[in-house]
């Protein structure tokens, strides 16, 4: 029984869109979504490879393989660019790496296909069946291409979105040649074999894997450790960017260090000044008689003005309970001051608590940095601390005058650091974080008009190890 060609083309066509369009382009969407803001941006970067890559299979002008699968990775890059302007550089290595995926998909799961298939062929029951057997075994592997190239994809994209860790941060130009070193050589490689293919085609009539079977067994060996070496290069970079922020936290921690030897000083400094003072105090109140005897009040007025003011110097301005975070808030209110910026603290160190004072100096210090950067920006800058205790439950809230829109990490729930180096700052939330998990709190973060909160909760009394 013969099978009408439209029937083949049909199956042809389906096939066509399916694979080159419909399965890719959804992957492509279920790759990239992690990696932008909004979902609809992943959505219609995936709709647009899928819309792309079929009209170009149906058009009338004649493409290699490589340029037209090359034209919906950048189609896709453009919308996916306008769509979601941020990280453009992360965005390029993604679709690179997309299009390097797709390939290896469609060549390991037609080799595999055709493995398959070829023993169908000249298996001697279907060899000799009619065209209706024929035409089952075509559709029986287009389905298997299609369902190991989906397969491919799966397993591809979610080792490398599980791999590539800092989904939210942009590509510096070092790092973006750093990826694009080994990322070329294999685009360049692809371009070849399909070359290879094209050519030989043109000069003979035939296609090459008719011919020599075992392009088959090349490409699929190509395919592979290409893919292999763009797994291994994100591994490779991902382990440079980790060994960076634990650096960054080295180079932090030192810095906290710094301010708690500062601060212990200060309070050995001041805590001998109220030594002196109450040493010294005896003959002070003897100058000051004397001074009242001989009737010498303009001078005895002068001398007290100068008493109180020594005894001003050895004290803080803010007294929270604990004379470490006295020296810091003391600081820090100076600090804003100076910058015009209003400062009222209600601030009182829990008492009894079992709260390490240099826990409590990276919160404060860490919180209130941040305060002062952004309430200087703001038309009315204010900043508000205070905090409260129930029972084993420590709340500190920090409220300051905010201009602009918080943007969130989608992975950290910590806001982005409006500082044009992220490799470098934007870790204060996140050493305040990790001290409320410490001590199995945590903490919220929320922007009210153009008020920023933030609330940090520690459960007195108890402890965990998140180093």
């Amino acid at each position: 029984m013969e099978i009408p060609e439209i029937y083949w083309q049909i199956v042809s066509n389906i096939y066509a869109v399916f694979s080159s369009g419909i399965v890719p382009g959804y992957f492509f969407y279920r790759f990239i979504e992690p990696f932008v803001e909004r979902k609809q941006a992943a959505l219609w970067t995936g709709i647009t490879y899928a819309v792309v890559m079929p009209s170009l299979y149906f058009s009338q002008v004649v493409y290699s393989n490589f340029r037209a699968y090359a034209s919906g990775a950048l189609a896709a890059f453009f919308v996916m660019s306008i769509l979601d302007y941020r990280n453009l550089a992360q965005k390029l290595i993604l679709s690179i790496i997309f299009f390097l995926v797709r390939g290896a998909s469609m060549g390991v799961s037609g080799f595999l296909s055709n493995f398959i298939v070829e023993f169908l062929i000249y298996y001697p029951p279907i060899a000799s069946a009619d065209m209706i057997w024929q035409f089952i075994v075509f559709i029986f592997m287009c389905l298997m291409r299609l369902g190991g190239s989906a397969v491919f994809l799966r397993a591809a994209f979610w080792l490398i979105q599980r791999e590539y860790v800092n989904k939210e941060e942009n590509l510096k130009k070092g790092e973006l040649l750093l990826l694009l070193v080994p990322l070329l050589p294999i685009l360049a490689g692809y371009s070849g074999w399909g070359l290879i293919a094209d050519i030989y085609e043109a000069d003979t009539k035939k296609a090459i894997w008719d011919v020599y079977p075992m392009y088959y067994w090349l490409r699929a060996g190509y395919d592979m450790v290409s893919f292999l070496v763009v797994f291994v290069m994100l591994i490779i970079y991902q382990q440079i960017k980790k060994r960076q922020a634990e650096e960054r936290q080295a180079e932090l921690l030192y810095g906290q260090v710094e301010n708690m030897k500062r601060h212990i000083s200060e309070v050995e400094r001041l805590y001998g000044s109220i030594r002196s003072l109450k040493h010294d105090m005896g003959n002070h109140i003897m100058t000051l008689e004397q001074l009242y005897k001989n009737k010498e009040y303009d001078e005895a007025g002068k001398y007290a003005v100068k008493l109180q003011e020594e005894f001003q110097k050895a004290e803080w301005e803010i007294k929270s309970g604990n004379p470490v975070t006295d020296v810091i808030l003391t600081e820090k209110k100076r600090e804003a001051e100076e910058k015009g910026i209003a400062f009222t603290s209600e601030f009182h160190f829990p008492e009894g608590a079992d709260v390490n004072a240099f826990d409590m100096s990276v919160i404060l210090n860490n919180a209130l940095a941040n305060a002062i950067e952004a309430a200087q920006k703001a038309r009315k800058p204010y900043i508000s601390l205070s905090s409260c205790r129930q029972k084993n439950v420590y709340m500190i809230e920090i409220k300051n005058s905010f201009c602009g829109t918080l943007l969130f990490n989608k992975e950290s729930n910590l806001p982005f650091t409006t500082k044009a180096d992220r490799h470098r700052h934007g870790i204060g939330l996140a050493s305040i974080q990790k001290i409320a998990q410490k001590y199995l709190g945590g903490i919220d973060i929320r922007q009210e008009g153009d008020v920023f909160f933030l609330n940090i909760m520690l459960l007195l009394g108890q402890k965990k190890d998140v180093s």
